[in-house]
């Protein structure tokens, strides 16, 4: 997740524009008297930990979402994006046929960003998927290995592309630089009927940035 420091002052944990990236943790089996229902927060930019309201933190996908981060987070971020992969491995190594067709976004390390494209096929002797990107570019990936997201629905994405396109966070609202231009990329050559409000969201993105 995106949050406040555990030991963050009153001003400083209500500032979203102060957030690090965190490593989160719940109960398994009875929880612990002292968590009162919070979540255990542990800090890869500081190596504090602390006690955190559920509410109090942002599902890290949407914090990073076509905006730069602080290079001074690099390290941190890094950290939890590969956390967030290994929770993922067995989700993905069971992917399969399953996801044909689907959309996904694939966050490129020594870019510091987010790509986006769909998956349209899969390869069983290697167990790979073949992403075609946004920007007519294809790959294909083991999906187990790599730090992905894939979208439930083109609503899911296209609440992210609504704040992309204007330039605001996702969580707090507030207008901040964008990772890199187009704020949008063109829509894929192939892509599911049910995703056609994405592509018009990126189209009316495009268009207000020309």
């Amino acid at each position: 997740g995106w949050g406040p420091e555990a030991d963050a002052d009153e001003a400083t944990a209500n500032d979203p524009e102060t957030f690090v990236p965190l490593l989160l943790f719940t109960h398994v089996g009875r929880a612990d008297a002292e968590s009162q229902g919070r979540l255990l927060a542990y800090s890869p930019d500081s190596g504090n930990h602390g006690w955190l309201e559920h509410e109090a933190v942002h599902p890290i996908l949407t914090r990073m979402w076509r905006r730069r981060q602080p290079a001074s987070l690099g390290k941190a971020i890094l950290v939890a994006v590969k956390a967030w992969r290994l929770l993922h491995v067995q989700l993905h190594a069971a992917a399969k046929k399953t996801v044909i067709g689907r959309r996904l976004c694939v966050y490129w390390p020594d870019d510091s960003q987010w790509y986006c494209g769909i998956i349209n096929d899969f390869d069983t002797k290697d167990d790979k998927h073949l992403v075609h990107y946004d920007d007519d570019k294809d790959e294909w990936l083991l999906l187990k290995d790599e730090i992905v997201h894939i979208f439930d629905s083109a609503e899911e994405e296209l609440s992210l592309e609504d704040c992309a396109a204007s330039g605001k966070c996702f969580c707090c609202g507030r207008v901040s630089k964008l990772a890199k231009p187009p704020l949008a990329l063109p829509a894929p050559a192939v892509a599911p009927s049910d995703n056609g409000a994405v592509a018009e969201a990126q189209k009316r993105a495009r268009d207000g940035a020309e």
